[in-house]
């Protein structure tokens, strides 16, 4: 066994700053980076860092991975997630087609992003959609204004007719009656 020197402890600790998790919306985001890592099973994910664009949490950081090649359990179901949501990145970034990550760095893209119940991932990216998309949350179209009725409306085909109004409409029950 050897002693350490003095010196050795002689440094500042930083504190870790504690981040709250990321609000569940949409956000214009820029992809910081972008890489090709190895799986613990054995697999092959892509690892996305994102950065939020604008607003209150610019600057905040938001992480995604994804499971191209699965070794585990569900590894076809896995994999098949992984690399649909793989292309709707290069597609929402504009470059369709792609095949490399290099080609996602820098890419604009909106992000939609949902809470979870795990305490060390709070943030899941469950959407990739192009900057100029429409925030699900903004995109009611109001119904068309009324239309005036026909002179003379044809009779309901019997296909339209609901069982369970004629049920309640009927005094005796169903299997009672007499045909």
């Amino acid at each position: 066994m050897a002693l350490l020197p003095t010196e050795a402890f002689d440094v500042e600790v930083e504190e870790k700053r504690e981040y709250p998790p990321i609000p569940a919306g949409d956000y214009s985001v820029v992809i910081q980076e972008a890489e090709l890592k190895d799986t613990n099973k054995g697999g092959q994910r892509v690892a996305i860092r994102y950065e939020i664009e604008a607003g209150a949490l610019a600057g905040r950081l938001v992480f995604d991975s994804l499971n191209i090649i699965n070794k585990g359990d569900k590894a076809r179901i896995t994999e098949q997630i992984a690399r649909r949501k793989l292309i709707q990145i290069f597609e929402a970034i504009g470059k369709p087609g792609a095949q490399d990550t290099n080609d996602m760095l820098g890419g604009r893209l909106k992000l939609r992003i949902k809470l979870t119940n795990n305490p060390d991932f709070p943030n899941d990216v469950t959407k990739y959609m192009p900057l100029n998309a429409t925030p699900a949350r903004q995109s009611f179209t109001p119904p068309a204004a009324p239309q005036p009725e026909p002179a003379a409306a044809a009779p309901a085909a019997a296909q339209d007719v609901d069982p369970l109004e004629v049920a309640a409409a009927s005094p005796k029950a169903p299997w009672s009656r007499a045909a």
